[in-house]
C-alpha cells in the first residue's frame, strides 16, 4: 500500500531551527533543551529555506572572535554558510559498503 508524505509524518512537532536573527543565547538555549549540537538555520519565520547550520563549535568560534558575550551576537555572526559545509559520501554498492565498514572510507 503506497503512503503519502503526510501519512508518514502524522502529527509530528516543527522541526528545531533557528532564525538568522535569533540571538546566540536563544540558539545555545534550543541546543542545550533537546540536547543537540548543531540546529539548521532558516530565513525568517514565513521563509523556511535553510541557509546553513549553527554549531556549538561556531559559536564558540564567534564568542572568541569578536569577545563579547551570546546576548549580543546573533546567530548570523556563528552561521556556516552551505558552501562550508562538507559531508561525507555514503556509499553506492554492495562491495563499496563493505569496504566502507572496513576501513571507514570510500
Amino acid at each position: 500500500m503506497p503512503y503519502e508524505v503526510h501519512d508518514l509524518i502524522g502529527d509530528r512537532p516543527e522541526p528545531v531551527r533557528v532564525l538568522r536573527e535569533d540571538s546566540l543565547a536563544a540558539a545555545l538555549a534550543k541546543m542545550v533543551a533537546h540536547d543537540y549540537s548543531q540546529l539548521p538555520v532558516v530565513a525568517g519565520d514565513e521563509d523556511k529555506t535553510p541557509v546553513g547550520l549553527v554549531t556549538s563549535d561556531s559559536i564558540l568560534r564567534a564568542l572568541d572572535n569578536f569577545g563579547v558575550t551570546t546576548r549580543q551576537l546573533r546567530v548570523r555572526d556563528a552561521l556556516i554558510p552551505p558552501s562550508r559545509l562538507r559531508f561525507r559520501a555514503m556509499p553506492t554498492s554492495l562491495r563499496c559498503c563493505r569496504t566502507y565498514r572496513r576501513v571507514a572510507r570510500c
